[in-house]
């Protein structure tokens, strides 16, 4: 395939195609062990790397269309920068309607829709300033928004949309990064067999050194006796070193073993709760059941005078010490730097492999790149069926995820046939184009 603006690259939309069906996993409740089952290990290896994955297709989106290996300059990236905003427009208002549709899930389209904005400063910037602007938002950017948290989940900061910047599955300033390493892979030539090898190269260096890098904050905890509805049993002391001093929930989690337990948010297997009163309840829901720990803090002030407010709010110092446990690890949806760069390097893992898999054999996944082709068609399609489709097939995520793809895959291919880009694709490219069409001016001539 010609490097031209006029040909699609089919691993694109292959590794677009992978994002999608990833994520379409993730909120199908994929569970998030790796070897326990084909369905554990799909969300294992999915969860958060494929939103990563789809932020970083953005960015190669935003270089294919702005002068590919040759950045554009003078009027053309003027033009390129007022339709990028349109499109971003269009995206925002997309996704802020699926986010009040209410589906349940977190819509990506407005972080989106903002980083295409973002990424319209950065469109006359050579590879190498946009890796060090990469670097700079996945370090400290994450930095910025590990510090801002408490503020946000104190409600003590002002700043409109600040907790959507800083506390959301999808945090902005170090997301900035992926669109902008998108654009360093756009801007290389994607049809070259040694660039995809080097990108995938480059991409396993990447993530083994920010995977390797983490530390377990839960590694050296102990066991704790509990079965599953969440009774408390003889709790040991755990090195776990911030207690919040508010109310600790310990939830057994659903696909781990009975004895294991979310406290704060993190998987634990026993915590102090010295000084603490605990209540155990257990609940069910037709063939599943669970239970949770609700334990309070109350103690003395020393004076004798009467017990504290359990419920009074910690500091930011407290808050932040908590928030750093987790600024360590590579969680998903975390924001940290070995979270962020890690998923980079499965990225660009992802589109190596997706590249050299097209490069010969691309009608086999063809499916697949017609899914790839269309991605707001689809993901709006998917979030729009999430919720009638759970309610109707109650717990049957493996079969929900199988028939959405297969449905978005089949629609893909015979709406192919006659359309060369996807209902709501199309739509957008009309619309940005009679936007900055101008209008003729049929008044008559006089003289």
């Amino acid at each position: 395939m010609n490097d031209t603006s006029s040909q699609r690259i089919r691993g694109i939309d292959l590794a677009r195609a992978l994002a999608l069906i990833g994520m379409m996993a993730a909120h199908f409740g994929a569970s998030h062990e790796f070897g326990s089952s084909f369905w554990g290990s799909v969300g294992a290896i999915t969860h958060g790397r494929s939103s990563i994955l789809f932020a970083v297709l953005a960015g190669v989106s935003i270089a294919l269309v702005t002068g590919r290996t040759q950045p554009l300059t003078g009027e053309p990236v003027v033009q390129a920068r007022v339709r990028l905003v349109l499109r971003a427009l269009i995206i925002l208002t997309i996704g802020s309607a699926l986010t009040a549709y209410g589906s349940g899930i977190d819509v990506i389209l407005p972080t989106y829709a903002l980083l295409f904005v973002i990424a319209t400063l950065f469109l006359r910037s050579r590879r190498r300033t946009l890796a060090w602007w990469a670097l700079g938002f996945a370090t400290v950017g994450s930095l910025v928004t590990f510090l801002a948290a408490p503020l946000v989940y104190s409600n003590s900061w002002p700043i409109p949309f600040f907790s959507m910047i800083v506390s959301d599955n999808y945090k902005l300033l170090p997301w900035i990064s992926l669109v902008l390493v998108g654009m360093i892979l756009g801007r290389t030539s994607l049809t070259s067999l040694s660039n995809a090898l080097k990108i995938g190269g480059f991409g396993a260096v990447i993530a083994l050194v920010a995977y390797g890098s983490t530390i377990s904050i839960s590694s050296s905890n102990t066991d704790l006796p509990s079965n599953s509805q969440g009774s408390k049993g003889d709790v040991e002391v755990a090195p776990y070193e911030y207690q919040d001093p508010i109310e600790l929930y310990a939830t057994p989690a659903e696909t781990a073993s009975s004895d294991t337990f979310t406290v704060n948010g993190q998987l634990v297997s026993a915590y102090d709760l010295a000084g603490m009163s605990c209540d155990a309840e257990a609940w069910n829901e037709g063939s599943t059941s669970g239970g949770y720990i609700s334990c309070g803090r109350s103690s003395f002030d020393g004076s004798g005078e009467g017990l504290e407010d359990p419920y009074a709010e910690p500091s930011y110092w407290d808050q932040l010490q908590y928030e750093r446990d987790r600024f360590l690890n590579a969680d998903p949806h975390s924001g940290t730097p070995a979270e962020i760069l890690g998923g980079i390097g499965v990225a660009m893992i992802v589109i190596s492999l997706c590249l050299l898999a097209t490069k010969r054999f691309g009608f086999v996944f063809y499916p697949l790149t017609a899914l790839g082709s269309m991605p707001l068609t689809i993901y709006t399609a998917h979030v729009l069926t999430f919720k009638p489709l759970s309610a109707m097939t109650g717990q049957f995520e493996l079969l929900n995820w199988s028939v959405s793809v297969a449905v978005a895959a089949v629609f893909a291919m015979l709406w192919k046939v006659k359309f060369k880009r996807g209902p709501i694709e199309s739509l957008m490219r009309i619309a940005v184009i009679k936007f900055l069409t101008p209008p003729h001016d049929n008044r008559p001539v006089t003289r």
